[in-house]
């Protein structure tokens, strides 16, 4: 993957995006069984890392301080219609591996869908991390390929027509969490018998 590229496809992507992604029943259950997971609680501040055109915004809960980052220009545009409908909800362009934040100033990061798309997906969790407050929880969800073991012949060659469509099949989160100071504390298949899941991270307490 290759964020300029990454620019032109969600170009592309962007005024089709929600008909296509938005109306997928299964996808949007596990959005809201990754948020539901974070257990948030009023006044918790959120950030969303990869927000794209919003499609978690409507069923987070009220009361809490919403910021949602990304790299597209476009997405973000589509993004704004679905914020104006709650608030506070703040929409910053950016991007994912160098986040313009302090250090632990979040209770809640999530990072749905966005692994699989940046350029160094290590150094966008070791942000997403940097980020949180200590005790902070990191949700995840993503399509990953089995940790430690050489992506099948389908799966490659599929690889190679996913990546034309803005994201890579055969990455493994469980690498990239190596040396940070989170803990797992919860993994569960989502979607086509595991190749979606959801993952709970909580940043170590000092």
């Amino acid at each position: 993957m290759n964020n300029e590229k990454n620019l032109v496809i969600y170009r592309r992507w962007a005024p089709f995006y929600d008909r296509v992604i938005g109306r997928w029943s299964g996808l949007n259950r596990a959005r809201r069984r990754s948020i539901s997971f974070a257990g948030l609680r009023p006044g918790e501040r959120v950030l969303f890392v990869g927000v794209g055109t919003g499609l978690d915004l409507p069923i987070l809960p009220e009361d809490l301080e919403v910021t949602g980052v990304d790299l597209s220009p476009e997405m973000l545009e589509r993004a704004k219609l679905r914020a104006n409908r709650r608030s506070p909800v703040r929409l910053l362009r950016m991007n994912a591996e160098t986040l313009e934040f302090p250090e632990g100033i979040f209770d809640a990061v999530f990072l749905h869908l966005i692994l699989s798309v940046v350029e160094r997906p290590r150094q966008a969790l070791a942000e997403a991390v940097r980020v949180l407050r200590p005790g902070g929880r990191c949700l995840i969800l993503d399509k990953f390929a089995p940790v430690h073991r050489r992506p099948s012949k389908i799966r490659r060659l599929m690889n190679r027509w996913t990546t034309r469509l803005g994201t890579d099949i055969q990455r493994s989160w469980e690498p990239w969490a190596e040396g940070l100071p989170v803990v797992k504390e919860l993994e569960e298949a989502a979607l086509f018998r595991g190749s979606y899941r959801i993952i709970c991270l909580r940043k170590n307490a000092e």
